[in-house]
């Protein structure tokens, strides 16, 4: 996933073993995700109880809106300055995960306590963080999840949940994740569907005097969108409807998004990509890479797109390569340029944008023309926004693109020293609220997911909770949700909790530009950057094993950053799904 207008740079990277697929050096789509872990073979080191540099006063709440007694919270995250994750058990105490025999992956003992056991219907489940949230994930599940460690010649990885493998144990498990990350002070947290939507989850972000939410799906949101894809299915004869995976009794859990059933579309976008090629050829097109330089003019030949920077030509496109936003012209190079422009073209490719009345220049267009009816768009990042009940969450790779901020769906939310990230399983309301437009692509319009308010002193915390156990509590009642506000703050300097991109929905490129802050920003993005360099296949021949990696992303916009509190936190490093 990919934060801010796809302006991504390769930070630093954990590998997943697969055999028998293809090696790629950027935005991996795969069946299983392992995250490397420094394991130890002496059970007696695998837990650790002490606290090491916990955050002040920071917790994960987990609100049961499911009426269930099987709900589990998998805490998954990096140990600070290595890339050793680690999991958090419900008592609140790291546990680093221990190896076994070599290739083979040993399940996580139900000993361990990883897996966070919620409570009944209406309950709250509050972990005290012992570490702050690096790189990290909460695995939600309706029934319990197996993860291994998979010792490997390259190290042993943690083996996480498949969500498209009928072979994993865990793929008839209900689940989904959100993804934190709070290398000091500041905090981003967002929720994600690129590779597939499952379980319902909310989200919130807690401040000492406000909350900001993204409110995910409704209950009985995978449903909604599952009829939403057969309608699809009936407009243009391709199978939407296929991308739905059903339970036991019949009813769809999980919908994949189209890239991991890209063979049943591998001609989708055909027609679209030689009629943008044709009916441009005149006028060319345009990218603004929002950050304040020129916007980069481009012609198109043949089987390319010319532009007059960067030098290197981007190859036509072809569906598939649009499907993951990862091949072809949107392969990642090392040229910055290159990458921003294959970002917003790609999105653009998405939301079927391109051949709209000032597609010549992307990003232009707002969110109520995306997804025009009539023609090829990404039908399943349509219906999901359509469903959530605040439209919020990444539904593509870049669809954090955006021609301004008051245009965002991707569902960040950020802030200085939140005290609490609270997930609400199950979504935060048995259905949508009566005062939510409709997003109905080209005729709809999305809704910002932030909201500033009041929460009860009851729910702070003070900093002698970081160094209590045990910290799993249980509260038996329930937490109501904020209601989306419109009031927006109008002082010159923003308010802590306020992420910049939703404080400063007018800002220009030009009014930022130069701002000592955007220039702290870039420079440590340059500073965190690394090269990827991949192992060697196995050596003992038959079917080699190849090392894909899970990326993960420095992120920045600088048009956007006007206060140096959290610069190095804007330049955030998340996980890419």
């Amino acid at each position: 996933m990919r934060l801010f207008s796809g302006q991504t740079l390769v930070a630093a990277l954990l590998a997943i073993t697969t055999a028998g697929d293809a090696l790629a050096a950027h935005g991996v789509k795969h069946h299983h995700t392992h995250a490397k872990i420094h394991a130890t073979s002496e059970e007696g080191k695998s837990t650790i109880q002490e606290r090491q540099s916990p955050p002040e006063s920071f917790s994960i709440e987990l609100v049961n809106n499911l009426d269930s007694d099987s709900v589990r919270a998998y805490i998954v995250t990096n140990s600070a300055g290595s890339d050793q994750a680690l999991l958090i058990t419900a008592e609140g105490t790291i546990y680093r995960p221990v190896s076994g025999e070599m290739g083979v992956a040993t399940i996580i003992p139900e000993s361990a306590n990883c897996g966070i056991k919620l409570g009944a219907l209406g309950t709250t489940t509050t972990i005290v963080m012992p570490v702050h949230m690096l790189q990290g994930r909460v695995y939600i599940s309706d029934g319990e999840l197996d993860i291994g460690v998979l010792p490997t010649d390259y190290g042993s990885f943690l083996q996480m949940p498949s969500f498209a493998a009928n072979s994993d144990p865990n793929f008839n498990t209900s689940f989904g994740f959100v993804e934190a990350n709070m290398p000091e002070a500041c905090m981003w947290a967002n929720p994600t569907y690129v590779d597939f939507t499952g379980l319902p989850l909310g989200l919130e972000m807690v401040f000492e005097d406000a909350t900001m939410n993204v409110s995910g799906l409704p209950f009985d949101g995978i449903s909604e969108l599952c009829q939403g894809l057969k309608e699809e299915e009936s407009k243009d004869n391709y199978p939407w409807s296929k991308l739905c995976i059903n339970n036991e009794d019949g009813k769809p859990f999980r919908v994949l998004s189209p890239q991991h059933k890209a063979d049943r579309f591998s001609d989708y976008y055909d027609e679209y990509i030689d009629r943008v090629w044709h009916e441009l050829a005149d006028t060319g097109i345009q990218f603004d890479l929002q950050d304040g330089s020129p916007l980069v003019s481009c012609t198109f030949a043949a089987d390319e797109m010319i532009c007059d920077r960067p030098s290197a030509p981007f190859p036509k496109p072809k569906t598939t390569d649009i499907w993951g936003c990862n091949s072809g012209p949107f392969a990642q190079t090392s040229d910055t340029c290159y990458n921003l422009i294959g970002a917003r073209f790609c999105a653009a490719f998405h939301r079927a944008t391109l051949l709209l009345p000032g597609g010549n220049l992307q990003p232009n267009q707002s969110f109520d023309t995306y997804y025009p009816d009539g023609g090829p768009s990404n039908k399943y990042s349509k219906r999901l926004h359509q469903v959530q009940t605040d439209h919020q969450g990444y539904a593509f790779p870049y669809d954090d693109v955006k021609p301004d901020p008051a245009s965002k769906v991707s569902g960040l939310i950020a802030g200085d020293n939140p005290r609490i990230l609270r997930i609400i399983v199950g979504g935060h309301e048995p259905a949508k609220s009566q005062d939510s437009e409709p997003y109905e692509g080209s005729s709809g319009s999305a809704k910002s997911s932030a909201s500033a308010q009041s929460i009860p002193a009851s729910r702070s915390h003070d900093n002698s909770h970081a160094e209590s156990a045990p910290s799993s509590t249980e509260s038996s009642t329930p937490i109501s949700s904020p209601s989306p506000s419109s009031d927006q703050p109008t002082s010159s300097t923003p308010p802590a909790y306020l992420s910049t991109e939703q404080y400063l929905p007018n800002t220009s490129p030009e009014s930022t530009t130069a701002d000592p802050t955007a220039s702290l920003l870039q420079t440590s993005v340059t500073l965190n950057r690394e090269e990827v360099s991949m192992p060697s296949p196995s050596k003992n021949g038959g079917t080699p094993s190849v090392v894909e990696v899970l990326v993960i992303e420095t992120t920045f916009m600088t048009q956007f950053v006007t206060k140096t509190e959290c610069v190095s936190s804007l330049s955030t490093i998340t996980w890419n799904s």
